[in-house]
């Protein structure tokens, strides 16, 4: 009924059911018993205990050569993908499918692509079995997934299973989106589509190590934002992750926001960073980096 999350540098945040707060007696304050964890709160969401030198320190940012949060894992069992990505003319997609199966294959990765098949899951445990990463897009709405394949990529990860996630809605498909967020609840990530255009700038982990950025970082649209505390930020845009990834165990997922990897406006291509960062999260996911 009650958590405490701590992003390190996008801040910290306490949510607390209201049931914990009041009751019958006090229905216009909170009861008088958990007014001072209100406070302790109040002042840990707003750091305030590192001011008055209680706590403990700040960490310091980790270095390239520092494993964050993560683990070298076994390369993959199986080199078969299974890939649910939209081939219809919303939202751009055909270009960024055809980016994202290029680079599959060009890491060696064969594809395979499940068919609907009639009050049966697309991504079920049995594609999934003899499978060594899967790769979805936001390309079904809510009411076109099977209530079991949230379940099934959650199975997935837990034993050892990669996944690529690209999340992307140009035109505001919020559909799609809800859609997309319901494969990965088992996972705890969500997307949302409030993020504003501005400088994509990358963080410190092994995925970005040799890519090279503009000082100023690069120009990118508005797009999909992604709330995930437990991931490690890949890129970010005004603050906001645009691209994370995570490890859990030998279980390895990155999240890119779709819009990174289209052609800006006034650009003919994506931007080459872009493909690095997509080329070297494969190769991540894959355990080769």
């Amino acid at each position: 009924v009650a958590v405490a999350i701590d992003w390190g540098p996008f801040g910290r945040a306490v949510i607390l059911d209201q049931s914990a707060l009041f009751d019958q007696l006090y229905e216009a304050a909170p009861r008088p018993s958990v007014r001072s964890f209100l406070l302790n709160a109040a002042l840990w969401a707003a750091g305030a205990e590192q001011a008055t030198g209680e706590g403990p320190e700040q960490p310091r940012p980790p270095k390239f050569d520092e494993p964050i949060g993560q683990e070298p894992v076994r390369p993959l069992a199986y080199d078969a993908a299974v890939i649910d990505l939209p081939n219809d003319q919303k939202d751009d997609w055909p270009a960024i499918r055809g980016l994202i199966v290029g680079e599959l294959q060009r890491a060696g990765m064969n594809l395979e692509e499940p068919r609907p098949r009639e009050g049966e899951p697309l991504i079920g445990a049995d594609a999934l079995e003899s499978a060594g990463m899967l790769v979805i897009g936001s390309g079904r709405a809510s009411d076109e997934i099977h209530w079991a394949e949230p379940l099934a990529i959650g199975w997935f990860f837990g034993r050892g299973g990669r996944i690529l996630a690209i999340p992307h809605a140009a035109g505001g498909t919020m559909k799609r989106m809800v859609g997309f967020n319901e494969l990965l609840t088992q996972l705890r990530i969500a997307v949302s589509l409030e993020r504003n255009n501005g400088r994509a700038e990358l963080v410190t982990h092994p995925i970005a190590r040799g890519i090279q950025m503009p000082e100023d970082g690069l120009k990118v649209r508005e797009g999909a934002g992604i709330w995930a505390p437990l991931t490690e930020p890949l890129v970010t845009v005004r603050r906001r992750p645009a691209a994370v990834a995570w490890q859990l165990g030998e279980g390895r997922i990155v999240v890119i926001d779709g819009e990174l990897l289209r052609a800006q406006r006034k650009q003919k291509d994506p931007y080459p960073q872009m493909m690095e960062l997509l080329r070297n999260s494969i190769e991540w996911l894959r355990g080769d980096l």
